[in-house]
């Protein structure tokens, strides 16, 4: 029978790849469809070494020298969740600030496993459900992969693509028979698969997350390009005499594309014939290639060599936003120009393609958040090719001098911004008062971090305004004056705790007194810490753990369980008061009836002492 493909669905587990079993863990839990792919492609080589000898003809010595390396890649409909890249080793971080997308990625890897079928995609996925299992079903599965190259391409007319290249240090082929799989990832620590945790295929979980994937019930969430993806730079034009790079109204953005380069270093051990590990070779190194057609012309420094004197880096930024979903926008940093180009002709527009170079590592170079777009900055993506969108985004030019009046459009009002909540010690008259531990109320603003000029309200509907007086908190007071209501006028230190009231001097005797001790340094305490809430969040994605103050407290520390509090990781360090709520994204729910449960405990600290919160336990559906 001949093998056809009319449908592949590229499914994973969860770094780490091998999962020892033991009392905790009898099932490595995880399996979730990522993608339909468009093409997949592998390849294995085997190292062979070979030796001569003296007097012969043929190789004393011809044998595999390390197991073969699977080499393999693929394709797939860019979503805009991002889910894929998160579970592919570029992570699309879910913060309110940037922070950069390979950090802590260096030795992450998991499994995929392609589901492949003759059946067109919506048929396999419907098959699917209404068994209500996945047995009967092809497998091509690969063990302990790696992350080599990715690339997201963005063209106005079609749909994005995600291109991905991995690694993997083993393959497997099988059919899929009850509901645990043997994971085809090998424990490079010893170069054999024994003692590894099964895969659970938990199918509840998996065919609510599969639905996700079907196009013909419009919940597939492709990335949008129209309307939707914003470009800018952080200069309008650039340092070389070049086209005018100027979005909006001088040039429309026709394509973008998006590229990294891993390079690994692959580490052999005695005793094994596996991988031990695959780090990779920092600096990683970005690409970005932006096409542009093109309406005026920019002088930059007058001539070439000019960038000789002292070359410009390029700040650019790419926000991708849905209706009413949360907007994720990647920052690239320091770029630099490596080349651009031209074309014209006498019927058409004059085009140009710039190629911006840039290295990332686990710090800098790329970095992702989460927000909401509040207004439209950068290039709107136009599904025409070789028109030019005016000023306004909204018309065309015909290739006239003048551009059409454009028709006004409607200007998105975006989200209301959920209010954040801050507990203060109150006083109308001073700030010793303000600055004494007790009592304490909580008030609320729309500001990440308090500065002058911020607004405090007494009630989360952000309806009535703080009364002018002292606000303090952790050794901060800010004031408030009549008759500016709930505006912050100035923010100081609290003043110092009043010495303490030296004893009565001895009357005279003919030994002489000895000084008093110099007062004890006053140490603040960290006080009351607790998590207020551990609350799986309404659009499913991740668990909202909300903490309350804790006085003097310099930073706080989460940590995550997920066998019932026996061993807990660092989920996230030197968290500040303003990350309050600090969501968890990383988790997955096990389907109806089944949830998966996840133990927190917080922790706050100092300098001096710290105090740590009792555990809670959630789970999620």
């Amino acid at each position: 029978m001949i093998i056809r493909s009319n449908s592949i669905i590229l499914a994973s587990d969860l770094s780490p790849a091998f999962f020892p079993q033991n009392d905790f863990a009898q099932y490595k839990k995880g399996f979730f469809p990522l993608a339909i792919v468009n093409n997949l492609s592998f390849d294995v080589q085997n190292t062979r070494s070979r030796s001569k000898q003296v007097g012969s003809q043929f190789f004393a010595q011809e044998s595999l020298q390390y197991s073969p390396v699977v080499n393999l890649s693929f394709d797939y409909v860019s979503s805009l969740s991002f889910e894929n890249e998160n579970l592919l080793n570029f992570f699309f971080r879910a913060n309110e600030f940037f922070e950069s997308n390979f950090k802590n990625t260096n030795s992450y890897a998991a499994n995929l496993y392609f589901l492949v079928s003759d059946l067109e995609h919506y048929d396999f996925i419907n098959r699917i459900i209404s068994k209500g299992n996945l047995n009967g079903v092809d497998a091509i599965c690969f063990g302990n992969c790696y992350l080599n190259s990715y690339s997201l391409s963005l063209p106005s007319v079609g749909l994005p693509v995600s291109k991905v290249q991995m690694q993997a240090v083993n393959m497997e082929m099988k059919r899929i028979n009850g509901n645990t799989l043997v994971v085809p990832a090998v424990n490079l620590a010893v170069g054999n698969q024994e003692s590894g945790c099964p895969l659970l295929l938990e199918t509840g979980s998996f065919i609510q997350n599969l639905q996700r994937l079907n196009t013909a019930t419009g919940n597939h969430p492709i990335l949008p390009t129209k309307n939707s993806t914003y470009f800018q730079i952080s200069t309008e034009n650039l340092q070389v005499p070049s086209t005018a790079f100027a979005p909006f109204n001088n040039c429309a953005i026709d394509s973008l594309e998006l590229s990294f380069g891993i390079d690994r270093e692959n580490s052999y051990g005695f005793g094994s014939d596996f991988i031990y590990d695959s780090k990779i070779k920092f600096p990683i190194l970005g690409s970005l290639n932006v096409n542009l057609v093109n309406l005026n012309f920019n002088t930059g420094e007058g001539t070439l060599t000019g960038v000789m004197k002292n070359e410009s880096g390029y700040n650019l930024e790419m926000t991708f936003s849905g209706v009413n979903s949360p907007a994720k926008t990647l920052k690239i940093n320091n770029a630099k120009l490596n080349s651009h180009s031209y074309s014209i002709d006498y019927s058409n527009y004059l085009t140009s393609n710039f190629a911006f170079d840039f290295q990332c590592n686990e710090s800098t170079g790329v970095a992702s958040k989460w927000s909401y777009v509040e207004s439209l900055s950068g290039a709107l993506f136009s599904n025409e090719t070789q028109r030019l969108l005016d000023v306004n985004g909204s018309g065309l030019f015909a290739g006239s001098a003048v551009a059409p009046t454009p028709t006004p459009t409607p200007t998105p009002t975006p989200p209301s911004p959920e209010p954040i909540a801050y507990v203060f010690n109150y006083s109308q008259d001073s700030e010793t008062e303000a600055c004494s531990y007790f009592p304490t109320s909580t008030y609320y603003s729309i500001a990440l971090n308090l500065v002058t000029g911020s607004v405090l309200y007494d009630d989360d509907g952000l309806s009535n305004l703080a009364n002018p007086g002292y606000y303090a908190n952790q050794g901060i007071v800010y004031y408030i004056e009549a008759p500016h209501d709930g505006v912050i006028a100035s923010i100081n230190a609290c003043p110092p705790a009043p010495p303490p009231t030296p004893p009565p001097t001895p009357p005279p005797t003919p030994t002489p007194t000895p000084p008093p001790p110099p007062p004890t340094p006053f140490i603040p305490p960290v006080g009351q810490f607790d998590i207020l809430e551990a609350i799986v969040t309404e659009d499913g994605l991740g668990i909202s753990i909300a903490f309350s103050v804790s006085y003097y407290a310099d930073s706080y520390s989460i940590y995550r369980s997920e066998d019932g509090g026996s061993t807990y990781i660092l989920l996230q360090d030197n968290l500040s008061f303003g990350n309050n709520p600090y969501i968890d994204y990383t988790v997955l729910g096990g389907g109806v009836g089944t949830p998966n449960y996840y133990t927190y405990y917080m922790y706050s600290v100092n300098g001096f002492n710290s105090t740590t919160t009792q555990a809670v336990t959630v789970g999620i559906e």
